[in-house]
C-alpha cells in the first residue's frame, strides 16, 4: 500500500539485471530490487537489511551503487527520467529516499 499510495506506479518491476557502462567506462553488474515506473518517470528502490542506528550514513555507503544504477536505467529508457533512488530498510520498516536531483 505504501508502494501505491506513495508512487502511484503505472509498473513495479522486481529482481531486474543491469548490465552496462557507467560515464567512466567501467562496467557496472548488478540486480536492481524494485524499478517503480510511475507516469511522471522511475523510482529505484533497493532492499538492505543493515542493522544500525545511522541509517543516513549508511545510505551514503550506498549510493554509489544507487547512482550506478541511474545512471544504467536513464540509458536504457533515455526518454523517461529517474526521479529519485531509495533504499528499503527491511529490519526498520522504513524507506529512505533521495530526489533526482540530490543524487546526480
Amino acid at each position: 500500500r505504501w508502494l501505491t499510495g506513495r508512487f502511484e506506479p503505472v509498473r513495479v518491476l522486481r529482481e531486474v539485471p543491469l548490465l552496462g557502462m557507467d560515464e567512466r567506462g567501467s562496467v557496472v553488474s548488478g540486480v536492481l530490487d524494485l524499478l517503480v515506473e510511475s507516469a511522471g518517470g522511475y523510482w529505484i528502490l533497493d532492499h538492505k537489511s543493515d542493522l544500525t542506528d545511522d541509517r543516513g550514513g549508511r545510505f551514503e555507503t550506498y549510493l554509489p551503487q544507487l547512482r550506478a544504477y541511474s545512471g544504467l536505467v536513464r540509458k536504457a529508457f533515455p526518454g523517461r527520467p529517474v526521479l529519485g533512488v531509495g533504499i528499503h530498510w527491511i529490519s526498520y520498516g522504513t524507506v529512505s529516499l533521495l530526489p533526482e536531483g540530490v543524487i546526480s
